[in-house]
């Protein structure tokens, strides 16, 4: 062994090109709790998610006119004080070989490096993106834009790769609440309900 640490951030470089190439892919493209009963909502109308969804009591699906139906899908707090957006990621090409057995943080460390590309002083990573789930098959990262808390899960579900990003809209929100929503949401995806 050889006796170094390895940081999320440690060794980006190597993976420079890689990155540029999913980057390049990617921009291609284009308050309830988990012991709450969630509501059942009618089909989405998204490509990706025909199937009945499970929406956390407390937020609504809500249609995003500038946004792609098949590659987003949005959801707002029924009082307005959080977001959260799933977005699927598509990469392409070379890219979809590379990632397709790739470690979920791996993903999760070049969504927060797409988030955070630009030397926009508005945006702070708070958490490095860390495996999270039972076995680890989520990567969750922080960060904070404008002073307001962003909470994103990448996750595998059905052989698709998924971005869900928790937006808190309103400082006063009870981020724990929405936190509690987004992992109910992600569970329903990965179990296909």
């Amino acid at each position: 062994m050889s006796g170094t640490i390895r940081t999320a951030a440690g060794g980006l470089e190597q993976f420079a090109p890689f990155i540029t190439i999913l980057f390049s892919s990617f921009l291609s493209l284009s308050c309830s709790s988990p012991h709450q009963a969630a509501v059942e909502r009618p089909p989405a109308h998204s490509a990706s998610h025909a199937e009945k969804m499970f929406v956390p009591a407390g937020w609504s699906i809500v249609s995003d006119e500038g946004a792609s139906p098949s590659t987003e899908l949005h959801l707002a707090k029924n009082d307005g004080d959080a977001a959260m957006v799933l977005k699927e990621l598509k990469p392409t090409g070379l890219a979809k070989g590379m990632l397709a057995e790739e470690d979920i943080c791996v993903l999760g460390n070049i969504s927060m490096q797409s988030k955070l590309g630009t030397d926009d002083d508005e945006r702070r990573i708070l958490r490095l993106p860390s495996a999270a789930g039972e076995g680890n098959e989520s990567c969750v990262y922080v960060y904070s834009e404008n002073s307001l808390l962003r909470r994103v899960v990448v996750f595998r579900a059905k052989s698709k790769i998924y971005e869900l990003e928790l937006r808190q809209n309103n400082e006063s929100f009870q981020f724990s609440l929405g936190v509690d929503a987004q992992t109910l949401f992600v569970d329903s995806i990965m179990k296909g309900k």
